[in-house]
């Protein structure tokens, strides 16, 4: 239930009102604090791509890729190139094959993948060449709550030191 209440006096004594008030109605206050992180993007540029060619190669922290997209801008050779998207570690190893010859493609995976899995995408055509070639991955990094409510809570708590609350 919400109370009114009306500050009185000059500046400095509702000042000092405000003090006191100020920590009793945090006290009442929910204690959970909640923080959203989006979904990160993967990037990567080649000016050409050979046969047999990594068109990226790298080592993914904890997390689930969602999708892949290709943008190409050129295609030398075969109409419709075949390209392998790879997810392994020592565990697991995922394939996906995306054949297209589109110069646009995005390639729905949806795989969860852990801290030091490799991420590669390895063009297989033995007669075609690609030209400037943009890869990008969307992925949801795993996220520990305990970390992200510290986190949250600390800045919130530095936001009122800093305030002088």
């Amino acid at each position: 239930m919400a109370r009114n209440f009306k500050l009185n006096g000059n500046t400095e004594a509702k000042f000092k009102q405000l003090e006191l008030i100020l920590p009793r109605i945090m006290s009442h206050m929910s204690t959970k604090t909640f923080g959203v992180i989006p979904a990160s993007v993967v990037t990567s540029y080649k000016a050409m791509v050979m046969p047999g060619d990594y068109i990226i190669n790298a080592a993914m922290f904890a997390g689930n890729v969602k999708k892949v997209m290709f943008k190409i801008g050129m295609i030398e050779g075969k109409e419709k190139p075949n390209y392998i998207v790879r997810l392994e570690s020592e565990t697991m190893q995922k394939k996906f094959m995306a054949k297209t010859n589109k110069l646009s493609h995005v390639i729905e995976i949806d795989v969860d993948v852990s801290d030091g899995d490799i991420f590669s995408i390895v063009q297989l055509e033995p007669e075609v060449t690609l030209h400037d070639v943009y890869i990008s991955a969307l992925v949801d990094l795993k996220q520990d709550n305990n970390v992200i409510k510290e986190f949250v809570t600390e800045q919130l708590q530095e936001a009122i030191e800093d305030e002088g609350i």
